[in-house]
């Protein structure tokens, strides 16, 4: 049985364990949330990088789509410019030629103008209600009309060649201009995705530095895992304390049983020897011996004098 002594040294022990369990068990909590935050913006960092990853990758791969395309169409604008200059060179023969015959023949015309020129008198002859001297006017203009055609007609194939090879100069000209335009938007489309992918590349970065470190995360487990093992011995020092205050009170409920029925004995004892003596019992002695006859262990009050 304790000491009164150690006792209220136990107690006080008793009180300090529940206070500092608390403190543990408020210490844990804490670190417990601040351990589910970091997972959860570990776990949402993660996500978001995984998110910019894939959407890098898909720009990437458009990218190099559009730049292997921009390379292919680079190597066929070179053979439409290379055909561009062959027929331009063509076309440049082609025209020194009929510059220089008719520089020869002394002939400016070209034979379809003067064709068509012909054509819009001698439509108007015969559609239009004109003067007979109008109408030899014109006959005579007519004439004249033919007979240059008949020197320009000797040009009508070269000039015939000409448009043909214009025509299709033009042509590869337009094939050449729209493949640069493509070539262009293709280009300045892979460029667009090629800076996006920096940019992602740089967020990724800054996402990384701004996620809260392993080692911090790390270090709060450890902490963790030292109070909860501090919490432990706290409750097992309690669950001790607690079985030997418990085990020393029923031992002080023991021992105060049993001065209290030491004490009833010696009371009992008392009064039969009054009764053996034939002595005044007072009103508590009437209680013990009534206490004694029963069996029971009622404890007497105070003593009463007639």
């Amino acid at each position: 049985m304790l000491s009164k002594e150690e006792r209220t040294k136990h107690i006080a022990e008793l009180r300090k364990l529940k206070k500092d369990i608390q403190s543990l068990r408020d210490e844990l909590n804490q670190a417990d949330s601040s351990l589910q935050q970091h997972s959860s913006d570990q776990y949402a960092v993660r996500d978001q990088i995984r998110e910019l990853i894939n959407q890098a990758r898909e720009h990437k791969k458009e990218r190099n789509i559009l730049t292997t395309a921009v390379q292919e169409q680079k190597k066929a604008r070179q053979e439409f410019n290379t055909k561009v200059r062959d027929k331009a060179s063509e076309v440049k023969v082609v025209q020194d030629e009929i510059k220089e015959k008719a520089k020869n023949l002394k002939i400016k015309e070209d034979p379809s103008q003067l064709m068509r020129k012909i054509e819009q008198l001698e439509t108007r002859v015969e559609t239009e209600a004109i003067s007979m001297d109008s109408e030899k006017k014109i006959m005579k203009e007519i004439h004249v009309l033919r007979s240059r055609l008949a020197d320009a007609s000797q040009f009508q194939g070269a000039y015939a060649k000409l448009n043909t090879l214009t025509d299709e100069l033009r042509e590869v000209k337009r094939q050449a201009d729209a493949l640069h335009r493509k070539i262009q938007e293709d280009a300045a489309r892979s460029q667009e995705l090629h800076n996006q992918v920096i940019k992602i590349s740089h967020k990724i970065d800054q996402l990384k530095e701004g996620a809260p470190p392993k080692e911090m995360k790390e270090e709060e487990r450890k902490h963790f895992h030292e109070a909860n093992e501090q919490l432990k011995q706290k409750l097992y020092a309690l669950n001790e304390l607690n079985k030997l205050l418990d085990d020393d009170r029923e031992q002080n409920r023991e021992a105060s049983k049993k001065r209290d029925e030491d004490s009833l004995r010696e009371k009992q004892q008392e009064v039969e020897d009054k009764v053996k003596k034939r002595k005044k019992l007072t009103t508590e002695d009437l209680l013990v011996y009534q206490s004694t006859i029963s069996g029971g262990k009622q404890k007497p009050g105070k003593e009463q004098k007639e």
